[in-house]
């Protein structure tokens, strides 16, 4: 039997990208789930084959550069606060980010494990026979939030004039690929602050067999799919409804662009293929550069962590670690605690 894939988070973390990468490892591997203790490496079994940190709830375990067996961190959503992702990441032998053309800042902090890793779709959620696609827009994500004001105001606009599936209920992965299929159209209007994310929705929506709409430039081009080949491209949001209309009138065009995208998809981009590129990577001897560091840089940048997370009691204990390695470091790292009480404070007023 093969040796354990470990993941570093509860089981009811697994949404999204983590349940999809949980199946995947499960099909090639036993799978055990450590959720944040003071005690993971007890939990954790002797010798996995991988320690991953899936990017869940805030957690850095304790040790983690000292692991005996490889370590590797996600960062889905590399751009929200790259810096500091670069910085944790220095405590892990691997680090993947799944949004392209970042690779280079991690690269510059001598991070040499970094692999780029985007999105993909689970295989078996689209694999089956064709169906009916009695919508004419497919809708399935976020709204009503900060960073999603153009795509509030393009749903409106979807909603109005073309047969949608219900875009304000939640809807479960399987429900969400059902949705997919029966739609001739996925429209992806992506994050306010990141509107070219080549997003988990692209990749359903073409291993779906859905003509994708998604905004120009995209991060869908630096990953070798073509627009108007693989996918519809648009330029800005207030042409988006035309632009899908045109598409509904041209059927042959429209599923002849799907189907490449659905094959490149299914056959490139799945969690099962995107498993595979971890596993090779991690094949690659790549160390931690925090291995090599003394006892109080690797506490001090914990406790860099643990503010920036707002967890007080974790921050409190890192910087005893630090104080007990060399107070001159505690010296020089003391004045963190204004940003933790500013950070703690801030959380209440919400």
């Amino acid at each position: 039997m093969s040796a354990p894939i470990v993941f570093l988070c509860a089981e009811d973390e697994l949404d999204k990208e983590r349940r999809g990468y949980a199946r995947a490892f499960g099909r090639i591997a036993p799978v055990i789930f450590v959720p944040p203790s003071e005690n993971w490496q007890v939990r954790a079994d002797g010798s996995p084959q991988l320690l991953l940190n899936p990017d869940g709830r805030p957690w850095l375990p304790a040790g983690i550069e000292r692991s005996a067996a490889p370590t590797a961190i996600f960062h889905i959503d590399t751009y929200v606060a790259l810096e500091r992702r670069v910085r944790w990441s220095a405590l892990y032998d691997y680090t993947f980010v799944f949004h392209p053309g970042f690779e280079a800042a991690f690269e510059a902090a001598g991070i040499e494990g970094v692999r780029l890793l985007p999105h993909a779709a689970e295989r078996d959620l689209f694999d089956g026979a064709g169906t009916e696609r009695d919508f004419d827009v497919g809708w399935v994500g976020r709204k009503s939030r900060s960073i999603y004001g153009t795509r509030d105001h393009v749903l409106a606009a979807l909603t109005e004039r073309f047969v949608m599936n219900d875009a304000s209920r939640f809807y479960t992965p399987e429900e969400m690929a059902e949705i997919y299929r029966r739609s001739k159209i996925v429209v992806n209007i992506s994050r306010d602050d990141h509107p070219s994310d080549a997003n988990m929705r692209c990749f359903e929506a073409m291993a779906a067999g859905a003509l994708l709409m998604t905004g120009i430039p995209s991060e869908l081009t630096l990953l070798g799919f073509e627009e108007n080949v693989h996918f519809a491209g648009y330029r800005n949001a207030e042409e988006i409804p035309d632009l899908v209309a045109s598409w509904l009138a041209r059927d042959a065009a429209r599923t002849a662009i799907a189907q490449r995208a659905r094959d490149l998809v299914l056959r490139e981009h799945t969690y099962d293929t995107r498993v595979a590129t971890i596993l090779d990577a991690v094949r690659s001897g790549a160390q931690a550069p925090a291995r090599a560091w003394p006892r109080d840089k690797v506490a001090a940048r914990r406790f860099e962590y643990y503010v920036e997370a707002a967890d007080v009691a974790r921050s409190v204990r890192e910087f005893r670690e630090i104080t007990a390695a060399s107070p001159l470091s505690a010296a020089r790292n003391a004045v963190r605690f204004a940003r933790l009480g500013a950070k703690v404070i801030k959380r209440k007023l919400r």
